[in-house]
C-alpha cells in the first residue's frame, strides 16, 4: 500500500512539473545553441538578446530555446563533440533582478544530444529593484564523454550581450494596449516562402509605405551574409531569392525601412 502511495505521489508531482515547464520554439529543431543568442552590437538589425520589459509587480516570461546537436565548433579547435548540456538548477542565469527566478523544461536542467527544450525567466520583479538594464548570463558545460567544457553566453565563442530591462509599472512599454496599436498601424511583414528552403525562394513584403528598405540574411552566429536595399511600393511586393549557395541550417532575415523592422528565421534544407 506504501509503495502504491510513493508512486502516485511521484507520479502526481511529474504530472504538476510538467504542467509548469516552458515550452520550446520548434523553428530550432536540429540545430544547436540557445535562443535567442546574445544580441551582437555589431550586427543589431540580427534578431538577438532579450526583447521583453520585466515590469514592476507584473507578471513577467522570457524564454530560452536550448537545442542539442550533435557537435559544437569551436575556432583552432573543430567540432567538439556533445553528450549533453548541463545547467546548474540554481545558477545558471546569473543576474537576474530580485521576484525573478528560472526554470528549466526538463526536471534535472540536463539536455541531452537531440533535445529540444527551454529555459524559461519567470516571476513578478520587486519594487526593490533599482529601474534600468540588468545584464544577464547563462553558463553550461558541454559534455562529451568524460571529457566537460564549461561556457558562458555571452562569452568568447558566443559574443553580444543579454539585457534584461526592468521598467515601472506606468512605463509604455509596460502599457501593452498603446504600444500594440502603433506597431500594428506602422508594421512591416514579410515571408520567405516555401520555407524551408531547398535552393530558391520567394520574398514577399507587404510595405506599411513606399521607400527604399533593406533586406539582411545571418546565420546564427551573427555573421552578416546578405545585405541588399530594395525599393518597394507600399503594399505587396515580391522579390526572387537564390539561396542555392548556403550551407543547410537556421538563418535569421531582417526587412527594415529605418523606422521599423520585423526578423524572422528561414531554414535551408538541400534534401527534403
Amino acid at each position: 500500500m506504501k509503495l502504491i502511495y510513493t508512486f502516485s505521489l511521484l507520479l502526481l508531482t511529474n504530472m504538476m512539473w510538467a504542467q509548469s515547464t516552458c515550452m520550446p520554439d520548434e523553428t530550432f529543431a536540429d540545430t544547436l545553441g540557445v535562443f535567442p543568442p546574445p544580441f551582437d552590437s555589431l550586427t543589431e538589425d540580427a534578431m538577438g538578446g532579450i526583447d521583453k520589459v520585466a515590469c514592476v509587480d507584473k507578471d513577467y516570461e522570457f524564454t530560452f530555446t536550448i537545442a542539442v546537436g550533435d557537435s559544437l565548433d569551436i575556432p583552432g579547435f573543430g567540432a567538439f563533440p556533445i553528450d549533453s548540456i548541463v545547467l546548474s538548477p540554481d545558477t545558471a542565469i546569473g543576474g537576474l533582478p530580485a521576484g525573478l527566478t528560472f526554470e528549466c523544461g526538463t526536471p534535472d536542467c540536463i539536455f541531452r544530444q537531440g533535445d529540444l527544450s527551454c529555459v524559461a525567466i519567470t516571476g513578478v520583479p520587486s519594487s526593490t529593484n533599482a529601474l534600468g538594464d540588468y545584464p544577464l548570463t547563462i553558463t553550461g558545460t558541454f559534455f562529451s564523454g568524460a571529457i566537460s567544457l564549461a561556457q558562458t553566453l555571452p562569452g568568447d565563442l558566443f559574443p553580444g550581450s543579454y539585457v534584461l530591462r526592468v521598467a515601472a509599472s506606468n512605463d509604455p512599454a509596460c502599457t501593452a494596449s498603446s504600444v500594440e496599436l502603433v506597431r500594428y498601424n506602422d508594421k512591416i511583414e514579410a515571408t520567405i516562402a516555401p520555407n524551408p528552403v531547398m535552393s530558391y525562394a520567394k520574398l514577399r513584403i507587404n510595405a506599411p509605405r513606399s521607400g527604399t528598405y533593406q533586406y539582411r540574411l545571418y546565420n546564427m552566429l551573427g555573421a552578416e551574409i546578405i545585405n541588399v536595399p530594395m525599393r518597394l511600393q507600399a503594399g505587396m511586393n515580391e522579390q526572387d531569392l537564390d539561396l542555392s549557395f548556403l550551407s543547410d541550417g537556421l538563418y535569421i532575415y531582417s526587412v527594415n525601412d529605418g523606422k521599423t523592422q520585423v526578423t524572422k528565421r528561414v531554414m535551408i534544407r538541400k534534401r527534403p
